[in-house]
């Protein structure tokens, strides 16, 4: 009788992440015999079994497959879509133990299973473990989104950060979380001829003006050609804060000495300068 050797090739997991993952992933395998010889185009029968722990430790979930190989001796099993023997596939926890796969064939696609050998999923099936636990690891994370509601003018009065109406939001922080903060838009020097506008911007958490990466100087400037020239801010910071409610502002101010001209900064119905203020929740 031949004795048949099985080489694993490889094991990969062709699976969305997203909700309704389908509950496989794919083994492939060659079968050749003691010569060397590949197995080809011929019925064969597979009993997988997962083994938690180690080589030697039970068997979480076992199952039948009836397959043919190719002509270069080659498998293909969607491990997960067998003929169930016992356990529940989606019932593997894979992100708390590890798991071995151990692999019986029989070459004349009966029963008479022979061990093949058993392989360590060393790649634990990452997207069958977002599918189980992936609620797990988003609970309490969230994006956050307002825009602008008017529009600020800041001319040479205006030296103090003054809101930009519509950038605020209080959101509730729930603790272990970081609050990445992002802003953009546009402001517009109001005058014609050749004339510019500078105006600050800073991102504000309770009050707070941000002394690092949350602040912006902005220069909107015409020629005597081109008037009422558009310019844009977008920048952002990323913080650590205790748990609880914050609030988080935009605002904006005329930079004192700098000979500018009026600017109108944001708007309610003018999306192309229209400003917006982004907060997003995650865990660290």
């Amino acid at each position: 009788m031949k004795k048949i050797t099985l080489f694993f090739i490889s094991a990969f997991f062709a699976l969305q992440i997203l909700a309704q993952a389908p509950q496989t992933f794919k083994y492939q395998a060659v079968a050749r015999d003691n010569a060397g010889n590949t197995l080809n185009t011929q019925s064969v029968s597979f009993r997988i079994s997962i083994l938690q722990g180690s080589t030697g430790g039970p068997s979480v979930y076992t199952e039948t497959h009836a397959a043919t190989t190719n002509q270069f001796g080659l498998v293909t099993l969607n491990i997960g879509n067998g003929v169930v023997v016992s356990g529940t596939f989606s019932s593997i926890t894979w992100a708390t133990n590890t798991y071995f796969i151990k692999t019986e064939l029989d070459p004349l696609g009966g029963t008479a299973y022979q061990v093949m050998g058993t392989t360590q999923l060393v790649s634990v099936p990452y997207a069958l473990y977002a599918d189980k636990a992936g609620s797990l690891t988003t609970t309490n994370q969230d994006v956050y989104e307002v825009y602008g509601t008017g529009q600020l003018q800041v001319t040479s009065s205006v030296t103090t950060m003054t809101l930009i109406p519509g950038l605020t939001q209080t959101i509730n922080v729930p603790a272990g979380c970081k609050a990445i903060v992002s802003t953009d838009g546009g402001m517009q020097c109001t005058a014609t001829g050749n004339a510019f506008s500078v105006v600050d911007f800073a991102i504000f958490v309770d009050g707070t003006q941000a002394t690092q990466a949350g602040n912006r100087r902005v220069v909107a400037a015409n020629t005597t050609g081109i008037a009422q020239v558009v310019a844009n801010w977008s920048f952002g910071k990323t913080y650590s804060l205790t748990a609880g409610n914050h609030t988080f502002e935009v605002k904006a101010a005329f930079v004192v000495g700098s000979g500018g001209s009026t600017a109108n900064v944001s708007s309610a119905g003018a999306p192309q300068i229209q400003g917006v203020m982004t907060v997003a929740i995650i865990k660290q």
